[in-house]
Order: C-alpha cells, then structure tokens, then sequence
C-alpha cells in the first residue's frame, strides 16, 4: 500500500478494479488495522477539494491518488477481514463508491449467519425511508 501511497505519478483508474482483486489477494490481516486507520477518516468518506481537505489526511502524496487509494483500502479492507469486523462492513456497505460496496457485500455474504438478517433487514428499511424522505421532504 505505501507504494500507491508514496507514488509521484498520477495512478490511472481505466483497470483499477483488476488491480485491486489481485493486490488484495496478497493483503494478510495484518494489514487490517493500517487500512482500518483509513477508513475511519473523515477523508475516507467525503469528498474534499485539495485545499478543504481535514487535518487528518489519508497520507497521499498526490492529491489525485486520493481516489485510487480510497477504493483499493476499501476492497482491500473487505477482502480480509473476519468476523471481528462485521460492524464495519456493514457501515462500508454505505459508501459512495460502487466497487467499495460491492466487495464489502461479497464479504458480507461469505462471513453472515442467519442471525445477522434481523440486522441488514433494519439497515435496508431505514435506507429506504430515508431516501424516500429526502425524495419527498428534501428542499
């Protein structure tokens, strides 16, 4: 991860997806707390212009990687996490970035029990009546 970090150059999205699948089959748990770090960044889940960017920053040297790194510390994050971490899937399913969501459902799917459907039952109730209430109510 740090050489995407650290990288110079501007990191092109066109096979990004790809990238991430095999990149994230050499991810061990180990890794799962830095890519934790991240996530919980306010950065991680906003969109911030460089110059409004938050005092904690995801540790990008150029800005324009910024987006690269969010989804592959996403797919990556989702591909080994265990158990111990169903919370924070479950928050990742709310990301705005598709490939981030998608993944994290994969995970979801491969580490849910029967008893985990009472839980993704109310998030899927309270999604949609929030999106109807701003559909509805919004200014």
């Amino acid at each position: 991860m740090k050489l995407f970090l650290d990288c110079k150059q501007q990191i092109d999205f066109w096979n990004a997806p790809v990238v991430f699948k095999e990149i994230a089959k050499l991810a061990r748990y180990k890794h799962l707390s830095h890519l934790g770090k991240i996530i919980k960044s306010r950065e991680f889940w906003k969109y911030y212009h460089r110059d409004e960017r938050p005092k904690q920053k995801i540790p990008v040297v150029k800005f324009n990687n910024l987006y690269f790194i969010k989804r592959f510390v996403g797919v990556t994050y989702a591909k080994i996490t265990s158990r111990k971490q169903f919370e924070n899937l479950r928050e990742l399913l709310k990301h705005d970035y598709w490939i981030i969501w998608n993944a994290t459902a994969n995970a979801i799917v491969k580490l849910s029990n029967t008893s985990d459907l009472s839980k993704f039952i109310e998030d899927a109730i309270i999604k949609v009546l929030c999106d109807l209430d701003e559909r509805f109510y919004a200014s």
